[in-house]
């Protein structure tokens, strides 16, 4: 009987071990094993374009070699797979040799620049392209009614304004006002902006903008789940597919102390489509979320 195991010190055909061994006696017509060095253990690099960066690795391991990774931008190559290798395919890797390896994996195309209106050859061709939307905010305010300020809100509202106002940015008036101290660090500033847009001093006017990329073969994924549906997909439902279902998050209500006075403190758990029992001082929230994807 022969066993082959790999040696890198012995060539390939040598034998290295035998049994019974050499002078032993042995019946006629005995058999005997033999142990023959196959050589240094080699591999042949896989091919690993266009696979997923995670099989990529596997394969990689079984050889033991070290990996450095790369992130580039591909039109052609789907995102988190193999744009290239720096060890061409079936190159013959050793055993115990260090080597490395460069592999580039796609981050998808190149993001264009926001947009109000996508162009026509985009909604043309949704299966070639990946659409983002997101909402922006611009504000104004009645500025007849700054006799009502006193000095230091005025000044307040001239240094804010300055930053934020008649400005398109991704903050809405609810989000800046609920965020306010972070800007100022005064709680009173709230109030005072919660005042003017509780009476009509403040206007926001609110618009979608896009940016797209070329999406190389993953446009039937579902996307992630969001609260709102983009515009471009309710005005082209028809090339999609669409679902929709309920989460839930809770409102637990603690009492801390704030200046001598215990006051009601409530902080919301992470959404989760786990609906639980509720206790009296608690309080249930629920919202529906889409996912979407282009029909097949």
């Amino acid at each position: 009987k022969v066993n082959e195991i790999y040696d890198n010190n012995i060539p390939s055909g040598t034998i290295i071990e035998q049994f019974p061994s050499a002078g032993s006696e042995i019946d006629k017509y005995q058999s005997i094993e033999v142990v023959v060095s196959a050589g240094e253990k080699v591999y042949l690099m896989p091919y690993l374009l266009y696979k997923p960066e995670s099989e990529a690795n596997e394969l990689l391991d079984e050889i033991g070699i070290e990996v450095v990774v790369e992130y580039a931008h591909s039109d052609t190559v789907k995102i988190g797979h193999i744009i290239s290798q720096s060890i061409e395919p079936n190159t013959i890797i050793e055993e115990g040799i260090k080597q490395d390896i460069l592999i580039k994996v796609s981050e998808g195309a190149e993001w264009s620049n926001y947009m109000i209106d996508l162009p026509k050859y985009i909604l043309n061709n949704l299966t070639t392209y990946e659409i983002y939307e997101k909402l922006q905010y611009s504000y104004s305010i009645n500025k007849d009614n700054h006799y009502r300020l006193r000095q230091d809100d005025e000044n307040y509202y001239k240094e804010f304004c300055e930053k934020w106002w008649n400005i398109w940015n991704d903050k809405s008036i609810k989000s800046l006002i609920t965020n306010i101290a972070e800007y100022a660090g005064w709680e009173y500033k709230q109030n005072i902006f919660r005042y003017w847009l509780d009476h009509g001093w403040i206007s926001e006017s609110v618009r979608s903008v896009y940016m797209y990329r070329i999406n190389p073969g993953s446009y039937n994924i579902w996307s992630d789940w969001k609260e709102v549906v983009p515009n471009y997909i309710v005005n082209n439902k028809e090339a999609f597919v669409i679902k929709d279902k309920q989460q839930y998050r809770y409102l637990i209500r603690k009492t801390v102390m704030d200046n001598g006075i215990y006051k009601w403190k409530y902080t919301p758990t992470e959404w989760s489509d786990i609906q639980r029992s509720v206790n009296d001082d608690d309080i249930e929230e629920t919202r529906t979320v889409y996912s979407y994807r282009l029909k097949d």
